[in-house]
């Protein structure tokens, strides 16, 4: 059962994760069909949570904030099967990422290491730097022939332990 949700009966969930990513790519071609991109993208998505399984003696819920900013900083490899400078057209591509991460935790919190369980007001962070690999699939729109709108659906996977603050081994599905 997960710590922090958004009521009793709704867990958080991976999924609550999801969000709008944005940024910038400079690209260039290597061979018919196929492009190289660097890019430079950001996300961030803060959730308002409280515990799932305990609450104040005056039955308030216990709330904490969970914050992460992520900034990936890398390259793709893109395939455009129409490969026309004026034409509209789908893409699919995949690479590799160093993402420059920032989660925190901050509000109220139980001292599980106090047998009295006092509520503390507190904040944790971690932050650092991990490898990433990502794969995605859009649509290039051209506007000129030099310039292009892109909307892309793109997942990252990235992982790594967090220190600092937390102090135990836990790992970060950024």
């Amino acid at each position: 059962r997960e710590l922090y949700g958004f009521g009793e009966n709704d867990p958080l969930e991976k999924s609550d994760w999801i969000g709008w990513y944005g940024g910038i790519e400079w690209r260039f071609r290597v061979a018919p069909s196929l492009y190289v991109g660097l890019h430079l993208d950001r996300y961030g998505r803060t959730l308002d949570t409280e515990y799932v399984d305990f609450e104040r003696p005056s039955g308030r819920p216990i709330e904490q904030s969970l914050k992460l900013s992520i900034v990936p900083l890398g390259a793709s490899l893109r395939w455009v099967p129409r490969d026309g400078r004026r034409d509209i057209s789908p893409y699919l591509g995949a690479g590799v990422d160093a993402v420059f991460y920032k989660y925190e935790e901050f509000g109220d919190f139980i001292d599980f290491f106090d047998d009295g369980l006092p509520v503390i007001e507190d904040h944790f962070t971690d932050d650092g730097t991990t490898l990433g690999f990502h794969m995605l699939a859009g649509l290039r729109v051209p506007v000129s022939d030099d310039f292009s709108l892109i909307g892309e659906a793109r997942y990252l996977w990235a992982r790594t332990d967090m220190g600092d603050d937390f102090g135990r081994d836990l790992r970060i599905d950024l």
